[in-house]
């Protein structure tokens, strides 16, 4: 599945010269006349009012997509399993006929980490890539997961979608830290958050990871809609969850070595991890349901594997 050609394509490209591509004077606010015409004006506005709270936060992309989006009802016409989406490379939402006004949320997330890349004609949303010239995706499923982690962590949102891909994502922000994350998110950075991982693994492996992430998410409807999984998809999940937990306890050796945490904090912070890893959340009206999709004993036993590695 890994081929190197994605790490050629990632590392030609110049991140400083697309977050400063936007020549937009961030002052100039909301344009609130168009958007309270516009449908779910009011959401619009509710979202850019709480976004903005948010610290340390280049918005660039936000103001640069915002006051020319446009918003479509076009019927039945999305994907099967798509309620809405956002064209990065058009600045347009559409959405379903059934779509409910707090779902934009997520919707006006990708818009605010988004950029298209006319000189390369490539499309950059949060944490996934999307070349027209070279034909390749990459960083779909972890996107797509972090973006719903934010619209419920941000707008207390709880929607059952990406559910894995959601919890994926929660446990690469407990190794890069929520503000590092958030930074890298809404400037489209993918290579800053693979050099930060790979920090801690192989760039090779922490690519692979991303793919696999993709290849789950692709097929995420036969997740949840069969009793048994197929044998390449628990297999993905397992390496999904061996390069999590590797990564972290990487980190963590390394923050012994400079003295950043002791044994003890790290026995607990590698107990709290491993928890919450494998997991995810389901909502049912006001009810959370916690569900796994890697068993407790699967994960302890590959932690205690690479301690043992790493020892």
């Amino acid at each position: 599945m890994f081929s190197k050609k994605y790490i050629n394509l990632i590392e030609k490209i110049n991140y400083k010269d697309i977050l400063n591509s936007p020549k937009i004077d961030i002052n100039i606010g909301l344009n609130k006349e168009k958007i309270k015409n516009m449908e779910y004006g009011s959401e619009i506005e509710s979202f850019y009012n709480i976004l903005l709270k948010l610290k340390d936060i280049n918005f660039s992309y936000f103001y640069n997509n915002i006051n020319n989006l446009e918003t479509q009802n076009i019927g039945s016409l999305v994907g099967e399993n798509t309620r809405a989406g956002y064209s990065v490379k058009g600045n347009f939402i559409v959405f379903k006929d059934y779509f409910q006004s707090h779902e934009i949320q997520h919707e006006l997330l990708h818009l605010s980490s988004s950029i298209y890349d006319v000189n390369n004609y490539t499309e950059f949303c949060g944490f996934s890539q999307n070349s027209y010239i070279n034909n390749f995706k990459i960083g779909i499923g972890l996107n797509e997961g972090y973006t719903e982690y934010l619209n419920e962590k941000i707008f207390k949102n709880k929607q059952n979608v990406y559910l894995i891909e959601r919890s994926v994502a929660k446990s690469v922000e407990d190794i890069i830290g929520n503000i590092e994350m958030e930074k890298l998110f809404f400037t489209a950075n993918l290579k800053g958050l693979i050099e930060m991982l790979s920090e801690y693994n192989t760039i090779n492996q922490t690519i692979e990871f991303i793919q696999l992430l993709d290849y789950i998410s692709s097929r995420a409807s036969k997740i949840f809609n069969t009793k048994k999984l197929d044998k390449d998809i628990v297999i993905s999940l397992k390496k999904c969850i061996e390069y999590i937990t590797y990564t972290y306890i990487k980190k963590l050796n390394i923050d012994i070595h400079n003295k950043i945490i002791n044994s003890d904090e790290y026995k607990v912070n590698l107990e709290v991890f491993l928890e919450n890893l494998g997991i995810f959340n389901y909502y049912v009206e006001d009810k959370v349901y916690t569900m796994r999709f890697i068993k407790e004993s699967e994960v302890k036993k590959i932690a205690k594997r690479i301690e043992k590695q790493m020892n």
